[in-house]
């Protein structure tokens, strides 16, 4: 005969099990999600310019890759091979 106390008994000891299996899970996608590239941004150039230094240089209507941010007027971007600094009034973002 079994008592109604086992019951509860037996679902405390399952439940850290289980919340260790979901815990588990989560990490695991997590650590998924961290091997995805993230999908690159884009920038549309406004006009033409001539970068001197770390700047690139580029035409109206040229298509640049971010890498990222540098501050509230730079960004830093990708063009073919070559990587610099691209001002942020000179460009619009692909969405």
């Amino acid at each position: 005969m079994v008592s109604s106390s086992s019951t509860p008994r037996l679902q405390r000891a399952l439940q850290p099990q289980a919340e260790s299996e979901a815990e588990m899970e989560r990490e695991v996608e997590t650590l998924e999600m961290k091997d995805k590239a993230k999908p690159l941004r884009s920038v549309r150039t406004l006009c033409d310019h001539s970068g001197t230094g770390a700047e690139l240089s580029f035409q109206k209507g040229e298509e640049l890759v971010i890498l990222g941010g540098v501050d509230q007027d730079w960004i830093r971007c990708r063009q073919g091979d070559k990587e610099g600094l691209v001002p942020i009034g000179y460009a619009s973002l692909i969405m």
